[in-house]
């Protein structure tokens, strides 16, 4: 091996000590190699003639400032020295991993990255390190400034490009490597609370991982979106009372911004995704749903990252008619947990309610399809001697039915606009439906029923006033013990999150609402009937306070949009 150049070996370097009073504290000492070859340094400490030499390199390689031509020349060496670097080594090669060099002149990167590929070549027990300290890499930034559009500048984007480089050499090199990056992206992904800007940097190279690696995106898109949802419901929400509005406030604003950034970067991600053409939309929407299935539908009242579906399923109408074809799926699916069926029924209702892509000839086939298993569960309940009222064993058919309550409460005005749509709501059956003996308006969400009650009535498709009444007159609801074994009331049994309800995070929500169906402010014509509301107003006792001074005559956009926690 050639002799490296010959410098004055730098003496130990320890820890700093608490400098003296009045003294000025001392400067980090430039790097110089040391006077003897690095393979007998190398030789000595293993053989443990001589450590000192080696401990000194270690030290030195930690605390000295490495200029570009000091490392050039120490990498020089070094990729000489790399088939004796083998486990007893690994302080040399941990420190050496920990040396900037993103940032660095094309020389040294190019040296670092051969230095990398060879190194793991040679002793691939190593891979995990090195593409642990690459991930590390992930969340450096530049500058403090937030991306505009999600985007990095091109002096980033040529940042990174230097890690990827590495990584393809390195997944192609190792076999199986693919599930340890997929580890070291876990152990390295940022806390919660590291600035959004790093999270920002961070997600946008492990979405260029998604991107450049298809057989490990699904891993890495439900990862994401698992961390996400963990922010997404760590965020406790409080609503303040302005004017005649409700106005959604983030107890952590900081967290609330990290979220919106992230989302931003996510939903940016799928764009260019669906932007290439079908392929691109398809493998989006694949990933999405992948995620979406798995961490997000298995979780309550996430208020943001089932926008990422929201939005994904908005760029081809046959992706909207897939989501919904899922949707109902799961919700019917007998092999399914009933928690998940009823969450996928709400997911239902919300979607087809909020999403102006979803066409009226989407919404009246889904809801034929509702209304058609509806009616076979109740005839099949009505064929038995006896009905098992328990809301418990027939929770699948209450979320089902209050989703069919809920889309034709909020889609009312799209479906009588014609004679034809107005006949086709008459085919659904509502008036059966709700005086069954199942009698689902008795544990439906109250203000809902209560919107239902006045558009049937207004459109003559169903009177549920007398059955209100006698509910409101019944005796007390009957208590159960929920899964948790806590105590819980019939009158709120479906009380859930419609998950589709307005966002509240500025830059996400500007991405959303060109895709998205407010409330139809319609103003109907008749009151809620006097017998109704005197026998019912025990109940209206335990509602929300807004409810009180809201009658069925009056449409508030946040009638609807309550998230019923």
């Amino acid at each position: 091996m050639s002799k490296c150049f010959n410098k004055k070996r730098v003496t130990i370097l320890k820890s700093p000590g608490v400098p003296r009073c009045g003294s000025v504290p001392q400067q980090r000492v430039r790097f110089q190699l040391p006077s003897l070859q690095l393979d007998q340094v190398f030789s000595s400490f293993t053989k443990r003639e001589n450590t000192k030499p080696y401990e000194e390199l270690v030290l030195t390689l930690r605390d000295s400032e490495l200029q570009d031509g000091d490392l050039e020349q120490l990498l020089h060496c070094v990729r000489q020295c790399v088939p004796v670097l083998d486990e007893s080594l690994h302080h040399f090669v941990n420190a050496f991993l920990k040396i900037k060099w993103l940032h660095r002149s094309d020389g040294v990167v190019v040296a670092y990255q051969d230095f990398l590929v060879e190194l793991v070549s040679a002793h691939n027990y190593y891979i995990v390190s090195v593409l642990e300290a690459l991930v590390s890499g992930f969340s450096e930034v530049l500058s403090s400034n937030e991306w505009e559009d999600s985007q990095p500048t091109q002096k980033e984007v040529d940042c990174y490009a230097r890690i990827h480089s590495v990584l393809l050499v390195l997944l192609k090199v190792v076999p199986m490597s693919g599930e340890k990056l997929v580890q070291a992206v876990v152990k390295k992904f940022p806390y919660l609370k590291v600035s959004p800007h790093e999270q920002e940097s961070f997600l946008y190279n492990v979405m260029h991982v998604v991107d450049q690696q298809p057989m490990l995106a699904k891993d890495l898109m439900l990862l994401v979106v698992s961390r996400l949802v963990a922010l997404d419901v760590s965020m406790p929400c409080s609503s303040q009372e302005e004017g005649q509005g409700e106005v959604f406030q983030m107890e952590d604003p900081g967290s609330g911004h990290t979220l919106d950034v992230l989302m931003c970067a996510l939903l940016h991600h799928v764009r260019k995704r669906c932007s290439t053409g079908w392929e691109g939309a398809k493998t989006a929407y694949s990933l999405q749903l992948h995620a979406f299935e798995r961490a997000v539908l298995p979780t309550h009242a996430t208020g943001y990252a089932q926008f990422l579906m929201f939005y994904a399923c908005s760029f081809r109408l046959t992706l909207a008619e897939a989501f919904i074809d899922f949707l109902w799926r799961v919700a019917t699916a007998i092999s399914r947990p009933s928690v998940i069926r009823q969450a996928a029924a709400t997911y239902l209702a919300s979607f087809l309610a909020r999403a102006s892509y979803v066409t009226l000839n989407m919404l009246k086939s889904t809801l034929a399809e509702m209304a058609a298993w509806i009616h076979k569960y109740i005839s099949n309940q009505e064929d038995l001697e006896s009905v098992n009222l328990d809301v418990r064993l027939h929770g699948v058919f209450y979320f089902i039915c209050q989703a069919v309550f809920y889309v034709v409460a909020f889609r009312h005005t799209d479906l009588v606009d014609s004679r034809k749509n107005l006949t086709f709501l008459q085919s659904l059956g509502l008036a059966q439906m709700v005086t069954c003996v199942l009698n689902p308006l008795r544990v439906c969400q109250p203000v809902l029923v209560r919107r239902f009650a006045a558009v049937t009535r207004t459109h003559q498709l169903a009177y549920c006033y007398t059955v209100m009444e006698r509910n409101a007159r019944s005796t007390m609801p009957v208590i159960y013990m929920d899964d948790m074994g806590l105590a819980v009331s019939t009158a709120t049994y479906l009380e859930a999150v419609f998950p589709y309800d307005p966002l509240h995070i500025p830059r996400c929500r500007s991405i959303i609402a060109p895709f998205y169906r407010e409330f139809d402010d319609m103003d109907l014509s008749e009151d809620e009937p006097n017998d109704v509301e005197e026998a019912s107003g025990h109940l209206q006792e335990d509602n929300d306070d807004f409810l009180d001074d809201m009658s069925l005559g009056t449409s508030a956009p946040e009638m609807l949009s309550v998230s019923m926690q």
